[in-house]
């Protein structure tokens, strides 16, 4: 297990606004596949996270600087959310067009 000092924690904080950014760029190009890629790279510094950092740091500029990127994360988090949902609205109509197209393909016979 990997234990991070202060300055190591408010980096890793920074390194997920980084992906955070990409994965929102990603949802804006609706490059869905690479979204994917990104939030396993995500996941693996919210796992170095979660093994590291228990709560307040040495000092109040630590402190200070991790709320900031948080905050910065969850700003993104947001849009990439609002934009993800349109994307699951459009796919589920894709889906529900295909299931009665296969309905009525069975009720009627294909025309091939």
């Amino acid at each position: 297990m990997t234990i991070l000092t202060g300055p190591e924690i408010v980096a890793t904080y920074a390194a997920v606004w980084e992906v955070a950014i990409q994965m929102r760029e990603a949802a804006r190009k609706s490059e869905w596949d690479d979204l994917t890629a990104l939030e396993g790279k995500r996941s693996g510094l919210i796992e170095l996270l979660a093994t590291s950092d228990m709560g307040a740091l040495p000092t109040a500029q630590l402190n200070d600087e991790k709320a900031d990127w948080i905050q910065k994360i969850l700003e993104c988090d947001t849009e990439t959310k609002s934009l993800t949902e349109v994307w699951m609205v459009e796919l589920r109509q894709i889906l529900n067009s295909l299931a009665t197209e296969a309905k009525l393909s069975d009720v009627y016979g294909s025309n091939e």
